[in-house]
């Protein structure tokens, strides 16, 4: 996992079952190249949680997440309960923000959908 350019530390726990990827400031590392290389290494991922900068965005008529540093934008959706979530989100349209999310994996299918969690503007407290 080091090998790609951006990884700062990796820790595993085999028991647990879970891979944590600390990602260096500034990186461009997507998410495809970390999913093909916990595959190519004999697991399956199934989800990874993630904290990303970057900006919401309507484009379609759907709120996206566009990663600052890759470009690389995925469709937003929340929990059903989070509101406060999801108007978080929409009063920072066009803003730099920190989103903490989860992105869930199928197979043979670049991810495509985060699922919020959290949103903060850049240099503040989460909501």
């Amino acid at each position: 996992m080091k090998k790609i350019a951006g990884v700062e530390s990796v820790t595993v726990s085999l028991n647990q079952g879970i891979t944590n990827i600390q990602l260096q400031p500034g990186n461009a590392v997507r998410i495809e190249q970390i999913l093909r290389t916990v595959t190519n290494n004999g697991f399956t991922p199934k989800e990874a949680r993630v904290r990303a900068i970057g900006k919401v965005i309507s484009a379609e008529g759907k709120l996206k997440f566009q990663v600052a540093e890759t470009g690389q934008s995925f469709d937003v959706i929340f929990d059903s309960l989070a509101r406060d979530v999801r108007d978080a989100a929409r009063k920072e349209i066009g803003r730099t923000i920190v989103i903490d999310g989860v992105i869930a994996f199928s197979k043979n299918k670049s991810p495509q959908t985060l699922l919020v969690k959290a949103v903060k503007r850049a240099g503040s407290e989460a909501q």
